[in-house]
């Protein structure tokens, strides 16, 4: 089964004093270019996770349609975390706060 394609990039995040996310920027995939950014709350990052790959990175400079991608984004057990790092409450490493 080929792996899900990447759909998402999360430019930076906005959480809340407990910890978990309450507001992500992000790029979604249109074709073969990238959206302007977008603002999304936690139930709706919960469901475009579920519908495909979501990854950190950061759009290129001077180049609109292009953008580096970082880590993938996971989601267990109502945390969302970067790599290996799971614990007790929302963390994606190494992306920037807004």
């Amino acid at each position: 089964m080929p792996g899900k394609k990447i759909t998402t990039v999360i430019d930076s995040v906005r959480y809340l004093p407990d910890g978990r996310i309450d507001l992500v920027r992000v790029y979604e995939r249109r074709g073969a270019i990238w959206s302007d950014y977008l603002l999304l709350s936690r139930p709706d990052l919960i469901k475009r996770i579920r519908k495909g790959k979501i990854t950190s990175g950061s759009r290129k400079r001077f180049l609109g349609s292009e953008l580096e991608i970082g880590t993938p984004i996971n989601y267990e057990m109502d945390i969302f975390f970067t790599g290996n790092q799971r614990g007790k409450m929302d963390l994606l490493d190494g992306v920037p706060i807004f």
